[in-house]
């Protein structure tokens, strides 16, 4: 059976929907300073290695800008970029929500201390 709202419930609705979007609007305005993920931060988010993040860099697929040498990618086209790649939403923001908060993630994965020799130090 299809249930019809009256006038002043749907213009109560309509409210609480516009509060919402203005919510969305300022926390999303508080996040402007961390809008943007370095490298490493990226790779965590996308769980891909340095050369996969290369290639996707260069292919544009994300959103970037350099500061000084160091290019930060834009979370806003990283969650796109999942959610292209099938990835549910949530979990999406989770790896990104992750990837801003994980004290490890500001060391850089790829690179690893070398013990012993190796042939090109002998």
């Amino acid at each position: 059976m299809l249930q019809v709202v009256d006038y002043k419930e749907f213009e109560e609705l309509k409210e609480l929907v516009l509060s919402q979007v203005d919510e969305l609007n300022f926390l999303r305005s508080l996040l402007v300073q961390v809008a943007w993920l370095d490298r490493t931060q990226t790779m965590q988010a996308l769980d891909v290695s340095h050369e996969t993040l290369r290639r996707i860099h260069l292919a544009g697929e994300l959103t970037f800008r350099y500061q000084g040498d160091r290019p930060f990618y834009c979370i806003y086209s990283i969650r796109a970029y999942l959610m292209a790649k099938k990835i549910e939403p949530k979990a999406a923001e989770r790896r990104i929500l992750i990837a801003l908060t994980d004290k490890n993630s500001k060391k850089n994965p790829t690179k690893t201390k070398r013990i012993g020799r190796t042939s090109a130090t002998v």
